[in-house]
């Protein structure tokens, strides 16, 4: 039965009952999407990360700067923040205080990769506060000491701004909310929707295979040899 039966056969069958397969696929997906909601399934994944954070307020301390608008000393500290020499110096900061190899883990990096300047500052988020005078920046992370190394480093760079502007002054605020907190990632019916169609598609196209590879039909001339009957003639 099996030495005639080849790719032709597969995809003939699998052809011909293509809407068998397609039924097959879309009610999968329905009934993933039901099996989850009448299960009430809990849509929201929760896991625990380390949130390290820093509160700086800023001001100049003359007015060698002109105009008041022009004064704004937490604008220009939130600017730099995203300059090539911060983001080098917390880079260098994290890599001498945490470690290298213990760096690449927490960027996922493998063995052959190299940590570049921009990779850890981009795990930061930073901005002016509603007060206009100060700057706050955060970070979530899997591991404490990484989270506070960060921050740590950004303590460092934002001593020196303070100490090669000359004209500035930085104080950091107290009250910095540090330590576990749950971070929720919503997970969309329409995904449980798509890997149910999924399963079923390939659920479809198994049972179809099957179906043909052992309930065999005519498809060729050989087939009818097999059972004593001569072709005279192909059309």
């Amino acid at each position: 039965m099996f030495e005639h039966f080849g790719i032709y056969d597969a995809l003939k069958g699998l052809w011909k009952h293509k809407v068998k397969i397609l039924l097959v696929t879309v009610l999968c997906g329905i009934l993933g999407v039901a099996l989850v909601v009448w299960l009430n399934y809990d849509l929201e994944m929760s896991e625990e990360k380390y949130l390290a954070s820093g509160t700086y307020y800023v001001e100049f301390t003359d007015d060698s700067f002109g105009d008041a608008e022009d004064k704004n000393a937490a604008t220009t500290l939130n600017t730099v923040l995203d300059a090539d020499f911060c983001m080098q110096f917390v880079t260098d900061y994290v890599l001498d205080s945490y470690g290298e190899a213990e760096t690449k883990k927490m960027l996922d990096l493998g063995k052959g990769s190299e940590v570049t300047y921009e990779m850890i500052p981009k795990l930061v988020k930073h901005s002016v506060l509603a007060d206009g005078n100060s700057v706050n920046l955060f970070l979530n992370s899997d591991d404490q000491k990484f989270a506070e190394t960060v921050v740590e480093a950004y303590d460092a760079y934002v001593s020196y701004f303070v100490k090669e502007m000359g004209n500035v002054r930085t104080v950091k605020l107290g009250g910095v909310r540090q330590g576990y907190l749950e971070v929720q990632e919503k997970h969309s019916l329409v995904k449980f929707g798509i890997i149910g169609a999924m399963g079923g598609f390939v659920l479809g196209c198994i049972v179809i295979f099957c179906v043909v590879l052992f309930c065999p039909v005519i498809n060729r001339e050989s087939d009818l040899e097999e059972y004593g009957v001569r072709v005279f003639g192909k059309i």
